[in-house]
């Protein structure tokens, strides 16, 4: 439930890249199975960030390298699952880290990835 009481299970931590208004952000993210939804942004991302809600003017800020960066937030997002499979099979022991080709069934996408445990 990510509210700080309720326990969730961490299968990893990945480095996890979040670009916002065109400027990439990173944070050490934990992988969670269970969630109540796809992402949360914990406080550690928020404070590193400084990033805020002006609920009044329906944007979000923050700050990276001395700049503040502002989004408007979209009204009409919605998400999409779009499958991306791995070429081969692969294990990825823990503490570890590997690359592998991979295939999805469009040319080419800028997305968040939610990766399955299989």
């Amino acid at each position: 439930m990510a509210d700080g009481i309720a326990p969730f299970q961490v299968l990893g931590t990945v480095e996890l890249s979040i670009r916002f208004a065109n400027v990439l952000t990173k944070i050490e993210a934990h992988v969670a199975r269970d969630l109540c939804t796809t992402i949360i942004l914990g406080m550690d991302y928020i404070n590193k960030y400084n990033l805020s809600f002006d609920v009044k003017h329906q944007t979000i800020t923050v700050e990276s390298r001395a700049r503040l960066l502002v989004m408007n937030i979209d009204p009409d997002y919605t998400f999409s699952k779009i499958p991306v499979v791995s070429s081969k099979s692969i294990r990825v022991p823990p503490h570890s880290i590997r690359s592998t080709p991979v295939n999805i069934p469009i040319a080419s996408i800028c997305s968040s990835l939610t990766p399955n445990e299989k």
